[in-house]
């Protein structure tokens, strides 16, 4: 090869190369935010002496009191440890509630009307509660999508979320099983009932796998269209032996990020509006 030759294929190369490098720092090779996240990891479960020994992941489900009368109000439910939020707090001139899944709870008054889906629900809502449910439906970001169609204009939408990466992101504390991380440190409640010897057989939660809980969930609002008026992260310091925090970590995120930050965070709740 001519020394020409060479000269201008070394050229070449460090232009493609140059290009290459700008192409990279400008993309986006994440994996979007609001896609589920599967968890491919090989996960290490404790034995049930081990689980025993856990720290407690017990939560409140109550919301904030912050919202006064509101002339039409619903709410969405998903599962039957959902319980209703709206009518113990909410003063409203008509009760609206989509249980999706699960029975109604009974002994209410006759201002409510119970809905099968939302298909079923009206498009002019002052408020509308999705308290810990959205996590609970194969799709939230549509679920999310959904609830906003039904806001009335100058309507406000409360949302809390429970991320799968917080200590109780299986909600096992409604089924006693008060243990923090045991959704992804128990076997028998990662799998189900899968023993004979199992006395209980347990069924694994739905959940959508939020393991980036502040950055996906802004995605699902900015998708919606919709705007946050107040963000309140609810975190508490749960603390482990170093070796049981790792197994954790290493069980829910497989890429590192800043996990025990993002440990911390129990629930996030928003008031949005459009």
């Amino acid at each position: 090869m001519e020394y020409n030759e060479l000269s201008n294929a070394l050229a070449e190369l460090a232009d493609a190369c140059s290009k290459v490098s700008k192409l990279l720092k400008t993309a986006n090779l994440q994996t979007p935010v609001s896609a589920p996240v599967s968890i491919c990891n090989k996960l290490h479960f404790l034995d049930s002496i081990e689980l025993n020994k856990l720290p407690l992941a017990n939560y409140t489900f109550a919301i904030p009191h912050q919202f006064g009368h509101v002339s039409k109000a619903l709410e969405f439910i998903t599962d039957t440890f959902n319980k209703s939020s709206l009518i113990a707090h909410i003063p409203a001139d008509a009760y609206h509630i989509v249980y999706q899944g699960c029975k109604p709870e009974p002994g209410y008054n006759k201002n409510l009307r119970i809905c099968d889906s939302l298909q079923d629900t009206d498009t002019d809502y002052d408020l509308i509660i999705a308290n810990e449910s959205l996590e609970l439906t194969g799709d939230a970001p549509a679920t999310l999508a959904a609830l906003t169609n039904r806001l009335n204009k100058g309507g406000k939408l409360y949302v809390r979320f429970r991320p799968w990466s917080s200590p109780n992101g299986g909600f096992q504390s409604s089924i006693g099983m008060n243990l923090a991380y045991a959704h992804v440190l128990s076997e028998i409640y990662h799998n189900g009932y899968n023993s004979e010897s199992d006395q209980v057989a347990v069924k694994p939660c739905i959940n959508n796998k939020v393991i980036t809980p502040l950055a996906t969930y802004a995605e699902w609002i900015h998708q919606a269209g919709l705007s946050i008026i107040t963000q309140h992260i609810n975190r508490k310091v749960i603390y482990f032996k170093p070796a049981i925090e790792q197994i954790i970590i290493k069980n829910i995120w497989p890429v590192p990020v800043e996990a025990k930050k993002i440990m911390n965070i129990h629930s996030i709740d928003y008031i949005l509006s459009k």
